[in-house]
């Protein structure tokens, strides 16, 4: 077509700058996961591959319990060290694959292409146990502190028309979670 490609050699500098723009466009500066809009854009496209491809996909929702008591008692910079803490934490334990983001407040997507239900069901729980169990530092503590979470898992089904339908069903689950006394992992079976 009527297109002309410029082929350059980038040097570091302009590496550095490009890769600069990316993360500020994609990563949520504070937690250090995926943003919002990069989450739910990559969610759409594996809902699209799984749809077409049969391939399973399975996203977990994640809501941290009392995090308004946090920033409450100590403060704000208290909760931005839970929210890289949980960040990281997200981070260490998915794959490559899987893709983790930041949809707000206190609210995590984590998006598992090739993984069944069950398999996320488990994941989750792994990242439940995980945090209960952690001590959390914040300067404004003399003690570590500690939190738990709760988790909507869904995997995606004939009926699911896109990455949204699958999203409000995790969503379901968490809510469960929340009213069945929170720290918990609630799982919507397709079947």
């Amino acid at each position: 077509g009527g297109h002309a490609f410029k082929l350059k050699r980038l040097d570091a500098v302009e590496r550095q700058y490009h890769e600069a723009m990316r993360l500020q466009t994609t990563v949520d500066s504070l937690s250090g996961v995926s943003n919002r809009a990069s989450v739910l854009n990559f969610l759409e496209k594996q809902s699209e591959l799984a749809s077409r491809h049969h391939r399973p996909l399975s996203l977990i929702l994640c809501d941290l319990d009392q995090f308004k008591q946090i920033n409450d008692r100590w403060g704000h910079p208290a909760g931005d060290a839970v929210l890289r803490f949980f960040g990281a934490l997200l981070l260490g334990r998915l794959r490559a694959c899987d893709q983790a983001g930041r949809i707000g407040g206190e609210e995590f997507l984590l998006v598992l292409p090739e993984t069944s239900g069950r398999e996320a069901a488990r994941v989750a729980e792994s990242l439940r146990s995980s945090l209960e169990a952690a001590l959390i530092p914040i300067e404004a503590s003399p003690d570590p502190v500690t939190l738990t979470c709760c988790f909507g898992v869904a995997q995606m089904a004939e009926r699911d028309a896109d990455g949204g339908s699958l999203l409000a069903r995790a969503d379901v689950a968490l809510y469960r979670a929340k009213a069945a006394g929170r720290n918990r992992v609630e799982f919507d079976d397709p079947s």
